[in-house]
């Protein structure tokens, strides 16, 4: 299989960005390879291949993505039970062959590859994908990372058993019995020469498409199952005029073909016309038919290709797919998969005759010429996390302790499609929206509360969960003048404000402490206060430092030890510890997660507390502060540079995290 166009790059900013990390941050999963040498390995080592050995592990946290993998790049297929395997910028999935199962591979497995490029799949099952390095399935299930000596952008598996990775850097092979080959032995082109695509054939043969540089054309080379290469230019008859060739492929009566990604307009046909080339019997390149493709006016050129049955190609391009006319031959129809690919970044014709696209997510066109959708469940993006010991809630899917999603929505009213947060109760699921507050109970059934109930149908910006049963929520631009809410117990709502003995000014969040006691707070003007709820149901003003009574509260956090923790945006960090006593944690770092102007005091609005206690922030720019209970600070960046939206901890400490730019979940999981 071949890489496909990658989608959603430019939010990733190169592939460098993502590849840098990786190399720490999964240094307890990588295996290194040492290199062979003598009569059956005859070659020079390379210039900057793995290193033999294993590096230190590191006892860090790490960022990695959970996002199931609906964004495919690359799909193939097992040769054994005919089950798509799927590869993509989240992560690695396998549907069966009929379409039934599905199986999301992420951090779990020890899939840490962030942004996959091409998948492949041996004659005995294992499987192999590239994200720059290379990453092997083992038989128990689990991934490790391979280092390359080239980056590894597209794969393949020959015949013997031998893995092909090449990509901008060149091409290498990696042996049973020598390691890497890299360069590889009589490699007809220059051993840096960017490879677009690697193709492993039937009868030992492989082929790789390269792009030329300066004085180096592109062209073609195939490495014969005995060891001997040849090499294809425009001598040949191959239209190398045309550009880069990004896939070549292979008819099932072994004919290659080289697909070209150009397209251009013909004024004799009016219409955009694409092409491609196939490789005659006697060594020479000849243009293949392609009259009946008739490319939309949005088509940027053809870029899939596979072969039904018969030996009929069927194209797929930008917009959809061009299937073969069964009743005009040499007439292709133009179908749209489904609203979720809209780009055949992956395509397979499997046996049965059931063609797989990929792009979004995947579709199947069924033998009758009917479309069906295969979404993985989980959330495409999630606004608010919470976490318990039974799973991970992100918006409205449920991510359970035995690594399956599980959509809640059914029933949902509409307004779920705009969670600002989420709090998990006995009674069942709270929601805070723009639009009041929904709850779910266990047994899947749904309540939505808005005027008069609750909180006049206002944008409800806060949720949490007492030990008593109670629910509390602060809610912002409302009609009425409630500002924050309880809902006991027993079902009935009891609004607080400034005529139920609050403090004057606007709420702007609620806490809970593992004794039971509510904080509010409050900013009155210039000044901040914060309000504690007394057992007989009245509010007193909490004592605060002079100091610590400007600056803005954007959110607070209560532990089980009876602490309340809240970030200030002018102070940092402060804790009011169960005892009354205050503490601004002297000498910490200054949190700044605002790129373009470094003088501006940004406004942090996450923040979660730990069962071992230690504090986590989270805002722009794709940083993570993390006080641990030692009073050391570290940093934890992003990948993508994403704002963490909301970060939740679990009781076995691990934290769960949503984006606030349309990235991913993430979950962090601490090294050993």
């Amino acid at each position: 299989m071949s890489h496909r166009p990658i989608l959603r790059l430019v939010a990733l900013t190169p592939l460098l960005v993502a590849l840098l990390p990786r190399f720490t941050a999964h240094a307890d999963q990588r295996i290194y390879l040492p290199f062979a040498f003598g009569p059956a390995c005859n070659f020079a080592s390379p210039p900057h291949g793995p290193t033999p050995g294993p590096l230190p592990t590191l006892a860090a946290r790490r960022w990695q993505h959970l996002r199931p993998a609906n964004d495919v790049q690359a799909m193939a297929l097992d040769p054994r039970t005919g089950d798509v395997w799927s590869v993509g910028i989240d992560g690695v999935a396998k549907r069966s062959r009929d379409g039934v199962s599905r199986t999301s591979f992420t951090a779990a497995e020890g899939m840490g590859a962030g942004m996959g490029r091409d998948i492949a799949v041996a004659q005995d099952g294992t499987v192999w994908v590239t994200d720059g390095d290379l990453w092997r399935r083992r038989p128990d299930g689990r991934w490790v990372a391979i280092e390359t000596p080239v980056i590894a952008e597209h794969v393949a598996v020959d015949r013997s058993g031998g893995i092909w990775v090449g990509g901008s850097s060149g091409a290498a092979r990696l042996g049973g019995e020598c390691g890497w080959e890299s360069p590889v032995r009589g490699f007809p082109f220059v051993s840096t020469a960017s490879v677009t695509d690697i193709l492993a054939a039937a009868n030992g043969d492989v082929w790789v498409a390269t792009e030329g540089r300066g004085a180096v054309p592109t062209g073609v080379a195939v490495r014969r199952a005995d060891g001997r290469w040849e090499s294809f230019d425009s001598a040949d008859g191959l239209r190398i005029e045309l550009g880069p060739i990004p896939m070549l492929a292979e008819r099932r009566d072994g004919q290659i073909w080289a697909l070209y990604s150009t397209q251009k307009y013909s004024d004799a046909l009016e219409r955009m016309v694409a092409f491609a080339d196939v490789l005659g019997n006697i060594g020479r390149w000849s243009p293949a038919s392609m009259d009946g493709v008739r490319l939309g006016a949005n088509e940027t050129g053809l870029h899939a290709i596979a072969f039904d049955r018969a030996g009929r190609p069927w194209f797929g391009g930008r917009s959809g797919i061009y299937v073969p006319d069964d009743d005009d031959s040499g007439r292709w129809n133009f179908e749209v998969p489904g609203r979720g690919v809209a780009w055949a970044s992956g395509f397979i014709l499997d046996a049965d005759g059931v063609a797989w696209v990929g792009s979004g997510t995947i579709a199947r066109r069924l033998p009758d010429g009917t479309w069906r959708e295969e979404w993985i469940g989980g959330p495409e993006f999630a606004r608010a996390v919470a976490v318990d010991g039974a799973g991970v809630w992100m918006d409205t899917k449920r991510l359970g302790a035995d690594g399956k999603w599980q959509d809640w929505s059914e029933g949902a009213p509409p307004l779920l499609r705009e969670i600002n947060d989420i709090a998990l109760a006995p009674d069942g699921v709270w929601f805070a929206t723009e639009n009041g507050i929904a709850h779910r109970t266990p047994d899947g059934a749904w309540t939505h509360f808005t005027a008069p109930d609750a909180l006049g149908g206002g944008n409800v910006s806060r949720i949490v969960a007492a030990a008593d049963g109670s629910v509390w929520a602060v809610a912002q631009g409302m009609s009425t003048e409630v500002f924050v809410t309880r809902n006991r117990p027993d079902g009935r709502w009891e609004p607080h404000s400034a005529a139920t003995g609050l403090p004057s000014g606007g709420v702007r969040d609620v806490a809970i402490g593992g004794d039971g006691a509510v904080w509010v707070g409050i900013e009155d003007g210039a000044t901040r206060h914060v309000a504690s709820l007394q057992p007989d149901g009245s509010w007193t003003d909490v004592a605060m430092p002079v100091d610590l009574r400007t600056g803005g509260i954007p959110q607070m956090v209560g532990d089980a030890s009876g602490a309340l923790w809240l970030f200030s945006t002018e102070h940092g960090l402060v804790r009011r510890a169960a005892d009354g006593t205050w503490d601004a944690f002297a000498g910490q770092p200054i949190v700044d997660l605002s790129l373009r102007d470094p003088s501006d005091r940004p406004h942090v609005p996450i923040l979660a507390i730990g069962p071992d206690g230690s504090a986590w922030i989270g805002g722009r720019s794709g940083e993570v502060r993390v006080r641990r209970p030692d009073g050391a600070w570290r940093s934890l960046m992003l990948l993508d540079l994403s704002r963490a939206r909301d970060i939740a901890i679990g009781p076995d400490g691990r934290g769960w995290m949503t984006m606030g730019d349309g990235g991913s979940p993430r979950v962090v999981e601490v090294g050993p």
